[in-house]
């Protein structure tokens, strides 16, 4: 990413392996971070909604009581369930832009998130299921393939691991280059 970004067309120099993993350290934290502020929500509904019900567990008196509780505790799950859908949405479409600006400006980049979604637009939709697309199709060619008994399972086990690693290259360069664009 940082050599895109540079406008160079090649491979990073791994010289300094150890700015490598202090970047990579840097690059979880902040996921981390991110994680735990898109889960803080869910986990706040769950006490607030959950907690209270279980804790009063084993006091209800009649079916109705009973049926009450589990209407809540059903739709504290719903409600769950689509947070976490929404939540996985907007992780999908800010991480890739994210992870550039990491590249860029450090570890602060990475929360930049005003910067972030100016850059957001349908071009870079279009980047992101494009590769999910490629991704997919090369997924069934290599589950397909993994069906052969013994070489197929062989094939899929060497290049499973390899291509995605050439994709994700290929997927974070097209969307550093499209960061510049956006600049």
């Amino acid at each position: 990413i940082r050599n895109t970004l540079k406008g160079l067309d090649t491979l990073p120099d791994w010289s300094n392996i150890v700015r490598i993993l202090i970047d990579g350290l840097l690059y979880i934290v902040a996921g981390l971070i991110l994680l735990l502020i898109v889960c803080l929500p869910a986990i706040l509904l769950f006490i607030i909604g959950v907690y209270p019900i279980l804790a009063t567990s084993g006091s209800y008196t009649t079916y109705s009581d009973l049926w009450s509780v589990i209407t809540l505790i059903s739709t504290i799950i719903i409600l769950l369930f689509l947070y976490g859908l929404i939540a996985i949405i907007v992780l999908w479409i800010y991480l890739p832009l994210a992870t550039v600006n990491f590249a860029k400006k450090g570890f602060f980049g990475f929360f930049e998130v005003v910067d972030i979604l100016k850059r957001f637009s349908l071009e870079y939709l279009g980047i992101l299921v494009l590769y999910l697309v490629i991704k997919c199709i090369v997924g069934l060619i290599l589950w397909i393939i993994a069906v052969i008994p013994i070489i197929g399972e062989l094939i899929f086990y060497i290049f499973s691991s390899a291509l995605s690693f050439i994709l994700e290259i290929m997927f974070f360069r097209a969307v550093a280059k499209y960061y510049l664009e956006r600049g």
